[in-house]
Order: C-alpha cells, then structure tokens, then sequence
C-alpha cells in the first residue's frame, strides 16, 4: 500500500520537477538604445545565444584617426556624427580609456576595470560592496545608437545610464539574485530620473532566447544637452564586455570648467595634463572668445567647446591681468 501512494505521488510531482529543471534561465546578452533628437527611442534587449546576438554589421561611416579618441576605431559619418567602436579583442591598455577629467571617485572605480585577455572582455571587477561602474570617456550630443555587446549575464544587476546632469535615463538587467527587491530574474525596467524623483517608463519580462524591441519617448530638450553614458553593476559576479558602439557627436575635452561671475566667464579649474594646461591657461582666466565667437555666459562656451572638432586647435581669445591675448588649445 505505501509503495502505491508513494508512486502515485511520485507520477503526480515528476512533470513539474521536470519543468523546473527545464525553465530557461534568461541571460542577458546584447543591448541596443537608439533616441533622435525629438525624444523618440527604443532599446532592444537581446537574451539569444551569444553566437547569434555578437553577430557585427559593417561599420558606419569612413575611417578616420583621431587619436583623441584612442583606442576606439574611428567612423566618420556624412553628417558629422561619428560611430566610435571599443573591441576589446584589440583594446589591452586601459590607460586611454579613462574618460577625462576623472574625479577621485571614478579613478577608483575604474581602476577596478581590466581587460581578460584570454576572453577578449573589458570586465567590471567586485569591489567590496559588490559594485562596479564605467564611465563611457567622452560627452555626446543630439541623437545617440548605443549598442553593447555582453558576456552572457544571468545574476545580478546591470544599469545603463545616459546622465545629463540631475537628469538620467536608466535601463536596468535584472538576473538572479538582483540588487532590487521584488524585481524577478528576467525584467527590464527604463526609468526616467528629472531632479530628484524617478518614474519608471517601461517593465517588462525578457523572454528567453529573443530578442524585444520597446518604444519610448522622453522630453526633447535632453537631447540637447552633453550626456555622459555609465555603465553599473551590481552583484557578486563580474561583468563581461566584448564590444561597445557609440553613433552620435562628440564633445572635445578642453581640460577646464568655467565659472560665471556676473557678466564674465572666469576659467574656474585646471585639469591636469589637459589641453588648456598643455596650452598655458590659469586660473582666473577671463573667457572672452572660442573660435572668433564672443562668449556671453557659460552655457554658450560650453556649447562652443562642444562643436569643435577634435582634430582642430581651437583659439581662445582671454584676458588676464587687463591685457588680452590669444592662447590655442588642442582639445583631447
């Protein structure tokens, strides 16, 4: 009698035993964001198999060598955005990859940053708090195709932020295990961040072994502004990169911040081995010109830092001391 019931039990749990062993695990492979400059975007996220969704189309754009931009390979588009491509299967040295101007907390987190060798992946190492991030090393402006290319990832937490200022765009991976509670293994969640409160815009289910396009549109004006792109993981296991692309326009790093005191634009900082210091720019500098155009207040001589090319020396007119003069400056 009891070898009765204990096999009719057994008959009754054994297909769902067999389909817990057989639920697919979803593992994060591929993930593209692409917004124009009205707002409107989409972001496909990958979770095939990596033979499938490491599959690279032809560059766009011609090739050009600008070595601001080392180590990326350089793509030239006809309307003068440019398609920067990071392959870590030919990227060994980290150094060039430091986004300039680093504060003190993002030269610690990046120096938890190495490139495997053997695996031609760039990887976000643990630090003690199961943390890691990556700033992207250069500004973009206007209308943005970022695609990123992942070692398979089914545990814990992967955010990609586009920041501009207080402002930011997030789209988080959620594996195993993740860092955000009640959030299951398998969700996409975009989020949108103005000032201080966040709005999620979209959460939905990953299937497994797909890929899932989603449409979304957030304010206009975000997208004229400079954005910095970071990439953050947390979770007890590393993140792996094979590759990163990036199609938009690029801000030169001119190596100093600006002040504004009442009508004039005061040079406020040095950064070290930057253009302006390789240039002879100091502290206290006042802004009157970039390229021949008049500066009115700070957010014009950012913009006119933005739009100058990188393989150009710029010509800042100044005055220090109440004399003017010109001093020429290679942005890096």
């Amino acid at each position: 009698m009891f070898f009765r019931i204990s096999f009719l039990l057994l008959s009754v749990l054994l297909p769902f035993a067999i389909a817990a062993d057989e639920t697919e695990i979803v593992s994060f492979t591929a993930v593209t964001i692409s917004i124009d400059e009205k707002g409107n975007g989409k972001f496909t996220v990958d979770s095939r198999p990596v033979e499938e969704a490491h599959k690279v189309s032809e560059p766009l754009g011609q090739s050009v060598e600008i070595k601001a931009l080392e180590p990326a390979s350089v793509y030239k588009l006809d309307d003068g955005r440019l398609h920067l491509r990071y392959d870590f299967s030919k990227i060994k040295n980290l150094d060039r990859l430091k986004a300039p101007g680093l504060n003190e907390d993002d030269k610690k987190l990046f120096y938890e940053l190495r490139v495997d060798s053997k695996k031609d992946l760039l990887v976000l190492s643990q630090n003690q708090l199961d943390r890691s991030n990556f700033k992207l090393p250069r500004l973009i402006t206007g209308s943005i195709n970022f695609h990123i290319l992942l070692a398979g990832i089914s545990e814990g937490m992967t955010q990609l932020q586009f920041v501009v200022g207080k402002d930011a765009l997030m789209l988080g991976l959620h594996g195993n295990n993740s860092a955000e509670k009640g959030v299951g293994a398998g969700t996409v969640v975009l989020s949108q961040k103005r000032g201080d409160q966040w709005t999620v815009i979209v959460q939905k289910t990953q299937p497994p072994n797909s890929q899932d396009e989603t449409s979304f549109q957030i304010p206009s004006e975000l997208m004229t502004q400079r954005m910095s792109i970071r990439l953050g993981r947390i979770g007890s296991v590393p993140l792996g990169v094979p590759m990163i692309e990036i199609v938009s326009k690029f801000s030169p790093a001119f190596g100093i911040s600006l002040a504004q005191n009442g009508s004039k634009v005061l040079v406020k900082t040095i950064i070290s081995e930057g253009g302006a210091e390789q240039a002879g720019l100091q502290q206290g500098d006042i802004l009157i010109s970039v390229n021949g155009q008049v500066v009115k207040d700070v957010d014009t001589s950012m913009s006119l830092f933005a739009r100058s090319p990188f393989d150009q020396v710029a010509e800042l007119e100044i005055e220090r001391f109440g004399k003017k003069e010109t001093v020429q400056v290679t942005p890096q």
